[in-house]
Parts: structure tokens; C-alpha cells; sequence
């Protein structure tokens, strides 16, 4: 526990300084010596296919959405909530559900001076569909019946176990203090889960997602084994990339993190051999931070860190529990709240993985 929080600190600090020196998205994966999982039909250029490479393939292929009434942002209301259903193909759905529980599919246009926040839209000028729209993310019916099942033993190929995202996004104040907000949390773990189901179900392999309800293996070994990961990622992070911090058994360039052979109990629950677990913080500034950020660089001269994402993704072989693939992801961009920029994060969580 103090490991962990040592190391949270230090990422906390440390991160601003990395994300403003870097590019807006930063990643950087490890593979540890013969741990590659293999290989998966390839993508033109010979390598493994990325999310969009997938997502093209598909093209074409979501099923037909149905028609929707169009509304603003304005309209969506008091007491009316937003929920965004996935669809297979890479698609969704949005639907406006009233008070009293009735739902609806809507297009919601973006509140512009073309079509203002009051709803009410201005001769021949055209709306603009919502791209910031959040709401709670309801995963498709096909990603439905993975979670918690176990993967059909007779499948050839690689069986791949999907753990629930360790995922917290939360609303930066002016003080710097970061509040979790639940609702953000609740959409981003959707949307990533649903992300890897269909690429990696797409590519062809057996795929489970894990469910506490589902109660294949403990609540505890589950969550203890999140939690370990959650250590070890952070370990990772900084004792294998920093120079400054690297152990001396690393400084080979040698990667070998494990996660202990509990994760055997995962594997014969579920019957898949490697498991996917991710790690993900994400912060965006409050109103009263945007203020203080303006202040500080007219007035003072100096830069105050705003909201900024940051993760890693470890693919285990679940028969060992040893750590096969790593990669880290710094961004002071992006937004897991909504479907487009959460597509490109998980896509850079999921880029050059060796399957």
C-alpha cells in the first residue's frame, strides 16, 4: 500500500512535466524477451491490425439505425438523461430517456448560434450533430454475452480474458485536488471494454469478459489481482523508463514483471490463456481551474497544469502470471467520456500489442 501510494505521488508530480514536454499523446511499449503471444492476420503492411484497421474492415457492416428524433443540447432537459447504446461494427446509438423512464433515439445537434441553446433552430442554416454528448454506455448485446462466460474450450487460437478495467475519471479543481465522478467512470469503462471485445472477437479469437456477479472466481482474487496490477504497472512506469529511478536489473533493457501464478485462477475459470488489464486515470479542468490557469500565465507568467490522462494496458499469460507486453499512455488531450476520443484511446493503449 505505501508502494502504491509512493508511487501515485510521483506519477502525480511528474506527469504534468512529461505531458507538456511531449507530444499532446505519448506511448511507449515494452515485450518481455519470448513473450510474444503470437501472430494474427496481419494487417497490409505486416503488422498486427490496429483498432481502425479493424474498424475499416467493418466498414459497412453496423447494423441499421433506426430512425431518431432530432433534438439540441437544450432540449435534452432537466431530469432527462442520455444513455449510449453500442452496436456491433463499431456504432451507437443515442437515446434520450424521459423522468418517468421512457426512452427514445434522438441525433442530438450540437447548441450553436445556428441552432442556439434554447432548441430552436434558424431558417436555412443546417445543425451540427453533438460530438461532446456523455451519458451512461450500455455495451451491445454481442459484448452482453461475453461477460462473465467462459470461453468455449473447443475454439482454436488464442483465448483472451478481458478484466475489468481499472478505469477513474475525475473533475480537476482549482486547488489541484482531483473528485471522482461516476457517471465519467461508468462511460469510459464502457467504452473501452467494448472496444477491445470487438477487436479482439473481430480478429477472431475466444474472448470473455470477467463479472464479479458472474462469480467464476472470487470477488477477492479478482480484485486483488486488479489491485496487483495497478502496483506493478506503476512499478513499471517508473523503475523500467526512468533513467533516473531504473533498477539496476533493468538497466539492460531486460523487462520480466509478473503477476504471480494466482492469475492461474483466472485462467481456469474463464478458459483463456492471457489476460488483459488496464489502468486508466483521466482529469478535466473545472471552470474555476480554467480561471486560475489564465490568471497564473497573464499575470505571473507561469504555467498551471491542467486536466491530463494517463495509463498502461498488460497483457498476462494467465498460465504464469508472467507480464508479456506493457504500454503506457500520456496524454494532455483526449476525453474517455465520449465515444471518438475514447476509440483513440483505447487504440493507443492497444498499439503494437504482439498477438
Amino acid at each position: 500500500m505505501l508502494l502504491s501510494r509512493v508511487l501515485s505521488l510521483f506519477i502525480v508530480f511528474t506527469l504534468p512535466i512529461m505531458v507538456s514536454a511531449c507530444a499532446p499523446t505519448f506511448t511507449e511499449s515494452k515485450t518481455a524477451s519470448g513473450g510474444s503471444a503470437g501472430t494474427v492476420t496481419a494487417a497490409s503492411n505486416g503488422e498486427t491490425p490496429s483498432l481502425s484497421d479493424i474498424r475499416d474492415m467493418n466498414e459497412g457492416s453496423a447494423p441499421t439505425i433506426q430512425p431518431a428524433k432530432e433534438v439540441t443540447e437544450g432540449e435534452i432537459g432537466a431530469g432527462n438523461e442520455i444513455r449510449i447504446k453500442m452496436l456491433p461494427g463499431f456504432g451507437k446509438e443515442t437515446w434520450l430517456c424521459d423522468a418517468d423512464g421512457g426512452c427514445a433515439p434522438v441525433h442530438v445537434n450540437a447548441a450553436t448560434n445556428a441552432n442556439d441553446i434554447s432548441g430552436e433552430s434558424k431558417p436555412g442554416t443546417s445543425a451540427r450533430p453533438a460530438d461532446n454528448i456523455i451519458g451512461d454506455v450500455e455495451l451491445s448485446d454481442e459484448t452482453l454475452k461475453l461477460v462473465g462466460k467462459k470461453i468455449d474450450g473447443g475454439l482454436n487460437g488464442k483465448k483472451i480474458l478481458i478484466m475489468t478495467p481499472d478505469v477513474e475519471l475525475s473533475l480537476l479543481t482549482a486547488g489541484g485536488l482531483t473528485e471522482p465522478h461516476a457517471l465519467w467512470t461508468s462511460a469510459a469503462k464502457g467504452y473501452v471494454t467494448e472496444f477491445m471485445a470487438q477487436y479482439f472477437t473481430d480478429m477472431g479469437y475466444g474472448v470473455a469478459i470477467h463479472s464479479d456477479d458472474a462469480q467464476l472466481v472470487s470477488t477477492e482474487i479478482a480484485q486483488d489481482l486488479i489491485d496487483l496490477h495497478e502496483d506493478a504497472g506503476k512499478s513499471i512506469f517508473l523503475y523500467q523508463y526512468n533513467t533516473l529511478f531504473q533498477l539496476p536489473t533493468k538497466k539492460d533493457g531486460s523487462f520480466n514483471w509478473k503477476l504471480g501464478k494466482t492469475a492461474q485462477d483466472l485462467k481456469k475459470a474463464y478458459g483463456a490463456d492471457l489476460g488483459v488489464f488496464v489502468y486508466m486515470r483521466d482529469s478535466y479542468s473545472s471552470g474555476s481551474r480554467v480561471a486560475a490557469q489564465f490568471l497564473a500565465a497573464a499575470i505571473l507568467g507561469v504555467g498551471i497544469p491542467g486536466g491530463q490522462q494517463v495509463g498502461f494496458i498488460s497483457l498476462v499469460d494467465l498460465e504464469t502470471g508472467n507480464i508479456l507486453w506493457y504500454n503506457r499512455l500520456v496524454s494532455g488531450g483526449g476525453d474517455l467520456r465520449t465515444f471518438e476520443p475514447a476509440f483513440d484511446a483505447t487504440e493507443n493503449l492497444l498499439e503494437d500489442i504482439p498477438l
